[in-house]
């Protein structure tokens, strides 16, 4: 279930709730809004262009993911099963 969609730090940010699980992620343009529920692998939003520091001139856009569980900070790869599939824009 989407938890928020808003601005933190001048930040867009999509925060999804999976029980007691949340990951955050930024930053963000979010296509769902709070409360939606969304099925594992839906697009939440997009990668929003010019809040990267990955790149000095902007141009390459990173997303920062984050996860926490009942108020305790993890790390968010130990929640990973497979592969990571970020995809650029295009789907290549």
């Amino acid at each position: 279930v989407v938890q928020f969609v808003g601005w933190v730090a001048r930040k867009p940010v999509v925060t999804i709730a999976h029980g007691s699980l949340r990951t955050t992620y930024e930053p963000v343009m979010a296509s769902v809004h709070r409360g939606q529920h969304i099925a594992a692998g839906q697009q939440i939003g997009l990668a929003a262009p010019g809040w990267s520091h990955c790149s000095p001139l902007g141009v390459v856009v990173c997303i920062h993911w984050g996860a926490r569980r009942v108020g305790t900070y993890l790390d968010p790869l130990d929640l990973l099963r497979r592969r990571v599939r970020l995809l650029p824009l295009g789907g290549t």
